[in-house]
């Protein structure tokens, strides 16, 4: 049996409501369908990529001022620290707006948060690198838990152990996961299947 040594978790639509209109964002931005909107922005020319940016930051900050936390993440959070349990948040947002979200949420305390600000965003396999590195773990000894397309190719291309959270609890997207779990309280069940190697 695989001793996993660590968790990653998505922030936005996995412990954070989803509160962010994506379809809008892509529309003001004139985003072509199936681009990411990060990836549009940086081959913009300077101006346009900076003024993108400030209207995506600004989106956001503002959905972090109005951020509601997913039931059960402060029990969850509550649980890994109690089991010495290391876990990290890797999200696509700036760390302005993370600061804004711990704020107001002072427990969602991770051992390592990796922002785009300091590390390609996901799906890039290079964003991960920041956790091996610190950690000093491989990808198969860590657990990764989100919500999304991004999540699952990321999990995939780097050989982690993928969960995905999703309502209905079915995989909608074409890259497959290791499990599919509807809630928090699936999450923690989920996760207590798994054996933990404890953090020093």
């Amino acid at each position: 049996m695989v001793h996993f040594k660590a968790i990653i978790f998505d922030l936005d639509g996995t412990l954070l409501v989803s509160n962010i209109d994506f379809k809008g964002i892509r529309s003001k931005l004139g985003v072509p369908e199936g681009e990411s909107v990060l990836d549009f922005l940086d081959d913009l020319e300077e101006s346009d990529r900076k003024e993108g940016h400030a209207f995506l930051n600004a989106v956001e900050r503002q959905a972090a001022l109005g951020s509601i936390i997913h039931e059960g993440v402060e029990e969850l959070f509550s649980w890994l620290n109690a089991n010495r349990i290391r876990h990290g948040i890797l999200t696509r947002n700036t760390k302005e707006t993370w600061d804004i979200i711990v704020s107001r949420f002072p427990f969602l305390n991770p051992d390592l948060l990796i922002t785009r600000n300091c590390a390609p965003p996901k799906p890039k396999p290079e964003s991960l690198s920041p956790f091996l590195e610190k950690w000093r773990v491989k990808p198969p000894e860590i657990v990764h838990v989100g919500d999304y397309l991004y999540d699952l190719e990321l999990a995939e291309a780097t050989g982690m152990h993928s969960v995905l959270m999703n309502d209905l609890g079915e995989n909608p997207f074409p890259t497959p996961c290791d499990g599919v779990v509807r809630n928090h309280a699936e999450l923690m069940s989920y996760l207590e299947t798994l054996e933990f190697q404890n953090s020093e």
